[in-house]
């Protein structure tokens, strides 16, 4: 199922936003932005700094791109802006 058919479900959507809602998902959520946070550690002396941090990066913008993912998931489904909408002044009628 795509994210798109979820959201437009109701009764998942809205069941998912009760649930996120709920003290304990909010601290578990928590917990995890916390494991994205920056942690200072020495970088293995074997390993490219950069190349290292790159992938550290990455696993962290992984934890806030599935927390997103999720508060995504408990809000309706909205239509994108139509040009004329965005600009009215440059879409004939």
């Amino acid at each position: 199922m795509n994210q798109a058919v979820y959201r437009k479900n109701e009764i998942l959507r809205s069941s998912l936003a009760e649930t996120m809602q709920l003290n304990h998902v909010q601290l578990a959520l928590e917990a995890v932005r916390e494991l994205g946070e920056p942690t200072e550690f020495p970088v293995p002396s074997d390993v490219d700094f950069l190349a290292f941090n790159a992938l550290q990066n990455a696993r962290r913008e992984g934890y806030f791109h599935a927390i997103r993912a999720f508060e995504t998931l408990a809000k309706p489904l909205s239509n994108a802006p139509l040009t004329k909408d965005l600009m009215p002044s440059l879409v004939d009628d």
